[in-house]
This record gives structure tokens, sequence and C-alpha cells, in this order.
């Protein structure tokens, strides 16, 4: 169970803690931070610390701190220490255009490639700014292909739904050298009471997915606007169908959806 308020005033205490009273006893959860538990009804049996003052020979707060736990979001601080070690934090992540053939008159006698070398962050935004160069550099019609190389990363056998069988979730989409947009959907509902429907918009909307709408209406009370919805990732070919369902109460108002889209749904 999550409970963000409870975490934010640990912290606080935990900070006020360290910077007002550096003498607390290092093997001893501070009063401040017990009470906060208490008042929480949180428990402090899965509870660890370990605060150290750079330069300092002991731990100002020592907690059962060499107990294992999962590390949850707190690994994010190693892989990008390891990031800033391997890459330097003046790192730019580069996308790259190729062709085959000279461009005339704004015209491409030839193919197109586009080549990722990893950027994680090639949102919709900033590959827009990618194609309005393209643009400005005189392509303008292609007469040929358009590749886009992944190649950059080695290929492996995975399964986006390994972690928790909720392969369309954002957060595990598969890596790739050509991540455009997190490799996601952002599906936006919309319900207009007056036509008594659900509106649904995609965004992005790849040339190769078609967004079926089965999606009824409803007046009641908003508990949940995903609730009573249902959605379902089919693979025709080089077609992809996205299926929605179920119930929207008009209570709710406007929400987003951040979709993973996988295998050969997103192909910008």
């Amino acid at each position: 169970m999550r409970r963000p308020r409870a975490w934010i005033s640990l912290a606080l205490a935990l900070l006020g803690l360290c910077w007002l009273t550096p003498s607390v006893a290092a093997d001893k959860l501070p009063e401040p931070i017990a009470a906060v538990l208490k008042h929480q009804g949180m428990s402090a049996r899965g509870l660890s610390l370990y605060v150290h003052e750079i330069g300092q020979p002991e731990p100002l707060l020592a907690i059962v701190a060499d107990t294992p736990r999962h590390p949850a979001s707190t690994i994010k601080v190693l892989t990008t220490l390891v990031a800033l070690e391997k890459l330097s934090p003046a790192w730019h992540w580069k996308t790259e255009a190729y062709v085959t053939a000279p461009v005339r008159d704004g015209r491409l006698d030839g193919d197109l490639y586009i080549k990722g070398y990893g950027d994680p962050y090639l949102v919709i935004e900033h590959f827009w700014r990618f194609l309005r160069t393209l643009r400005a550099e005189g392509v303008e019609t292609i007469k040929g292909d358009l590749v886009l190389d992944q190649s950059y990363f080695a290929r492996e056998a995975e399964d986006a739904g390994e972690f928790d069988d909720q392969p369309l979730r954002a957060y595990n989409v598969l890596p790739s050298a050509l991540l455009v947009n997190f490799q996601a959907v952002n599906f936006r509902f919309m319900p207009q009471p007056q036509a008594n429907r659900v509106q649904i918009a995609a965004d992005p909307l790849p040339a190769n997915v078609e967004v079926e709408n089965q999606v009824t209406l409803t007046r009641g009370l908003c508990r949940g606007w995903a609730r009573n919805l249902g959605m379902k990732v089919s693979h025709n070919k080089d077609q992809t169908r996205v299926v929605f369902n179920g119930t929207y109460d008009a209570d709710c108002g406007d929400n987003e959806l951040f979709a993973s889209c996988p295998n050969r749904c997103l192909i910008y």
C-alpha cells in the first residue's frame, strides 16, 4: 500500500533530525521518525536507515543498515552513477539520418535511413524537431524507402510482461536503439455527454495502428475513471488493433492513459 504523504513526512523528519540534532545515537530510531511512523500506522520492522556525512568517520544514523532490502526505485541512483562514470555528465545522445542518393529540388531519389543510438528521451517533441531539421536540409519527398536502423543494440528475446504480467504498462517497454516517445501512445478519454459518447484520441497514432472505441458513457459518480475500462491489443500481419471497451463515467472528466504498444505497434 502506497502512502506518499507518509513517506514525505518521514523524509522531512529525517532531514530535520540530521540538520538539527547530529548527536542522536546512530543505532536508535529517533523519536521524530518513530512519531511519524506511529501517526501513519506504519511499522518500523521493514525500515532501514543510513545517513553518513561526507568526510566524517561514523554515520549519523544507521538503523539495521546491513539488512538486505528490495531496492525498488532507489536502484536508479546506482544506474545513474554508472551512466555518469561511463558516459560523463556532458554526454549527448544522438539520432542520425543517412541517404542513399543525392537530394535535388527537395526530392530524395533513394532511401532515408534513421539510425538510433539509444536516446532514452526521444519524445514526440524532439522527434518532430528532428524531422523539421531534415526538411530544412532539403528533404521534402522520398522516392525510396524509410529504413529504421535499430542495430546499435543487440536484439535479445525478452518478455515485456515478465516483471508483473503487465506488458502494456509504459514502464515495461523493452530497450530499443530507436525508442520514439518511450514506444508508448498517450490515449486521451474525453466524455461528451451531449453526444452520449466517449471520444478517444491517440497521440501519436502510427499508420499501422487502429483504435476501436467500444466504450459506453454512463452517468454515475466517478469512482475511478479506469476501473471499468478494458483494453485489448491484437496483431494481424503488419496491422495492430487496440480495442477499448467497458464503461466510463461522465463525471470523471478528461483523463489520459500512457500505454506501451509492444512488438510491431509503434512504427513512426
